[in-house]
């Protein structure tokens, strides 16, 4: 039995993930799971007994020391796509490696880290792949973490996980794939890296990084774009060269807010007949 790296994996058995895989063969060096597709090895020092075919296990799917495709029942700190707080164990002329509950660590290369990184540091670490499908770990977060999106909403619930300070407050990975701060004046008590928290979206600026708080905003939320749409209005005299028909990056780049709630806040603003639509965009009434 022989499962590698080069094998083609179908969408539902990707490296550095969690799977639920039925057992398809039961041999001396160890028990094949998955299928004809996609399979992969469980080690037999790590099978439980007893396994029978079509029994499902939960395996976590990675690389051996050899790079060759494994399974263990074994479970990281943290799986592909995760931010995870990890205790740098070892280094070599390449890079570092960090214990991440597994028997081979995971290797961060010297080009992923922010700072460079020695035995008994630790770091937040953001967990992928490198381009031969191979569990890596990066540091340099501003390569990770990326411009936000319309699916985010004003007083969307989102896990934040402290990365770093600013002098205006505490720097944040909002759902370990965007940036965020939480201002000084809106927190208490001090803040670590790695620290974890439940926050809510307050607000996207130009810069494409999000105001967050720490208590739900709600209709709060509304209120806010509301008002910035509001105090644009003001600064155009009375006009705002925006509609519903705008490109999304146009409302971003001129207000710090989505599409979705731009049209929510003039929605609002049409409704309590503060505001005119027109062809070529909004009026104050």
């Amino acid at each position: 039995m022989d499962a590698r790296p080069q094998d083609a994996l179908c969408d539902s058995m990707n490296i550095g993930k969690f799977h639920s895989l039925p057992v398809w063969t039961v041999g001396p060096t160890g028990v094949l799971l998955g299928d004809r597709k996609a399979h992969v090895i469980l080690p037999s020092y790590e099978a439980p007994p007893g396994l029978k075919k079509g029994q499902h296990l939960r395996v976590f799917v990675t690389t051996d020391s050899e790079d060759v495709l494994t399974a263990t029942l074994r479970e990281p700190l943290g799986q592909v796509g995760d931010l995870v707080m990890l205790s740098i164990v070892d280094q070599n002329d390449h890079g570092v490696f960090a214990d991440w509950g597994l028997a081979k660590d995971l290797f961060i290369p010297w080009k992923h880290q922010h700072g460079r990184l020695t035995p008994g540091a630790k770091a937040l670490v953001y967990i992928t792949l490198d381009n031969i499908e191979r569990p890596v770990g990066w540091t340099k977060l501003v390569d990770i973490l990326t411009a936000p999106t319309d699916e985010l909403q004003l007083g969307q619930e989102v896990q934040l996980i402290v990365y770093g300070h600013n002098d205006f407050g505490v720097l944040c990975a909002v759902d370990s794939r965007w940036s965020g701060i939480l201002y000084q004046d809106k927190i208490h008590g001090r803040f670590r890296a790695g620290d974890t928290m439940t926050g809510y979206v307050e607000r996207i600026r130009d810069n494409d990084k999000l105001d967050l708080s720490l208590v739900p905003v709600g209709r709060a939320g509304t209120k806010h774009a509301t008002q910035i749409v509001l105090e644009a209005l003001e600064r155009g005299e009375g006009f705002l060269a925006l509609n519903d028909r705008s490109p999304a990056d146009d409302i971003r780049r001129l207000l710090g807010l989505s599409k979705k709630q731009f049209k929510k806040a003039v929605g609002r603003l049409y409704k309590d007949r503060r505001v005119s639509l027109h062809d070529d965009g909004i009026r104050t009434l």
